[in-house]
Parts: C-alpha cells; structure tokens; sequence
C-alpha cells in the first residue's frame, strides 16, 4: 500500500502538463543555477511538469554537468546531441521529445523566474494557442538596442502578408500547435517563424528582461546577421522580385546617363567621360553580383530540402523520467 501511495503521490510518473525547452551550448559554468531557476519556476505550477535540456554539442563539459543534475532533478531530461546542429535544430529535438499539452521555449542565458510564467499562462484564455514574451527591457549597449530595433522593423515590413506578427525567443506554445510545426518538412528551420506561420490565436505579453548570468551571448554579429538572412528566404520571396524591380530603374537611367555622357563627350574631354563610364560600369557590376548572392540564397535552400538529411542526430537521453524516445 506503501509504494502504491507513493506511485500515486509522485507528479512526474503523471504525463507532464508543462514543458520547458532551453537548447543550451558552452553552459557548463550557469548550467546549475540555470535549472535551479527553471526548477523553481515550474514550482509554481501545480499540474505535473518536465524541464528538457538539449546540449548542442558543447565542448566544455556541459554534457557531464546535465547528467549530474538529472540525477538531483526528476524533472528533468537531458538530451545530448552528437555536435552543434544550431539553435533551431536542437529546439526542434526538445519539441520531439517533450510531452506537455504546453510547451515553454527560453533562451539559457535569460532568467526564467515563477512571476513570469504565471504572467504568460494567465493569457492563456478562448482559442489562445500561443503565448508570445516581448522583451522590453534589455541590458545591452545602445548600439546592440538599435540594430534589435533596425532588424525587428525589417523583419516586420519584408515579412508582412507572409507572417501575421513577429514571435520573441520567450513563447508559450499549445500541443496543437506543436504538433503542426513538427509535421512540417523543412530542413533549414527558424522555429519562432514557422509558429507563426500556422496563424495560431495568439497574445503578445511584455517581459522585463532579468538576467541573473554574466556572460556575453553566444551569438555575434554576423552570425544574427546570418539568422535574420535565412527568416527572409524562408518566409518572403519579395527579395527575388526585388532585383527585377532594381534592374528596370538602372536600366532607365543607364539609358538616360549614356544619352549625357554622349552628349557631355562634345563639351568635355574623353579621358572625364572614359572615367565616368567605368564608374557606372563597376556600379552595374557590383549589383550584379549582390542580386546574384540573393539568388543563391533561395538556391542553398532547395539544395538543403532536396539532401533530406535529419535535422539533428541524439547521442544520449537521460533523466529519472526520461521518455523512451521522440513523441509519436
């Protein structure tokens, strides 16, 4: 009767009603007061919940760290994949392997605190399907501030018609949609994109930002400018329309500055009209060549959808309530 009660008492031999997705790499060092935050946080609901960590193939022993800490944790799993497959990747293993009805995504070098997923589950009301954290205050430099705000503007202009709002990296995301996005064929991905996509019911909250881990974030520059490049060729085609657009404009005024140039070749000397040629000419020849590079782009994209390759490859799951593998 003993072990019975026990069986019955215990929340994480019940199917899990919330999930926390945090893909993490390089993490050794806050790994610990990360999950104690995220442990802590989930304290605060009351249904049955589970903690998913995915190691994208660090090098720094956050792989070890995240198998001691399942063993101090029973809600949490651990999943370790073979190398660094990318962000969106290893957040679309932690979707595979989760079994809430709702799943929670964060960033691991943001505080997830109780008060803020009690904010976010408060808006779950009517058809809500997704639950979008906007973070308001950022404790970055003002030229970090105002390239967030130059790329969000882009984002939001060249995507508009294609996604019906711009999801943050905090969300709150119900099973259905989940298992849209899972069924879902692309190679390449940018999950916040592909939710919303699906044109889900959703609310946008603000999230003060409160970060308790110094340390830079993973992601530089070009590597954001890498990420904000492939959302525009996975959800807008207006930058193929673009260099046809560009292209009639040139060929207008090439036209219009060839009739100058013949014209400025009998008042003034060759050699001025020769260089303002050349000028032009290497003008065309740039654009050229950057409309090419927007080309290519799509082109990498087909490429990558036709090798049919698994998005991410799993070494090892552990945890005391680990599941047995990906969710039908």
């Amino acid at each position: 009767m003993e072990s019975e009660a026990t069986q019955t008492s215990n929340p994480t031999d019940r199917k899990p009603y919330l999930s926390l997705i945090v893909p993490v790499y390089n993490d050794a060092g806050t790994l610990d007061t990360l999950v104690e935050t995220l442990a802590q946080a989930l304290g605060s609901v009351e249904q049955p919940s589970e903690i998913i960590i995915i190691d994208d193939g660090s090098k720094d022993g956050t792989a070890d760290k995240l198998a001691s800490l399942a063993e101090k944790y029973p809600t949490l799993v651990g999943i370790i994949l073979t190398k660094n497959f990318g962000q969106h990747s290893a957040l679309s293993a932690g979707l595979d392997y989760s079994r809430g009805e709702w799943i929670v995504f964060t960033d691991s070098d943001e505080a997830f605190h109780g008060d803020r997923l009690q904010l976010m589950m408060s808006k779950i009301e009517g058809d809500v399907m997704i639950v979008n954290g906007k973070l308001i205050t950022r404790n970055q430099g003002l030229w970090r501030r105002f390239t967030s705000f130059l790329a969000e503007l882009l984002l939001t202009r060249t995507l508009k018609g294609t996604l019906p709002t711009y999801l943050y990296t905090i969300l709150l995301i119900h099973r259905r949609a989940v298992d849209v996005v899972r069924k879902m064929p692309e190679r390449r991905r940018n999950i916040h994109g592909m939710f919303a996509w699906t044109g889900f019911p959703l609310v946008t909250v603000e999230l003060e930002r409160v970060s308790e881990f110094k340390r830079r974030s993973h992601y530089r520059y070009h590597q954001l400018l890498r990420m904000f490049l492939e959302l525009i060729t996975a959800f807008a085609y207006s930058p193929l329309f673009f260099p046809a657009r560009v292209a009639y404009w040139l060929g207008f005024s090439a036209a219009i500055a060839a009739c100058i140039l013949l014209a400025a070749g009998e008042l003034i000397s060759d050699s001025l009209v020769g260089k303002s040629a050349a000028i032009l000419n290497m003008l065309l020849f740039s654009l050229t060549f950057g409309f090419l590079g927007v080309i290519g782009a799509y082109i990498a994209r087909i490429n990558s959808q036709t090798r049919l390759r698994p998005l991410y490859l799993v070494l090892k799951v552990f945890g005391q309530n680990a599941p047995d593998g990906p969710q039908p």
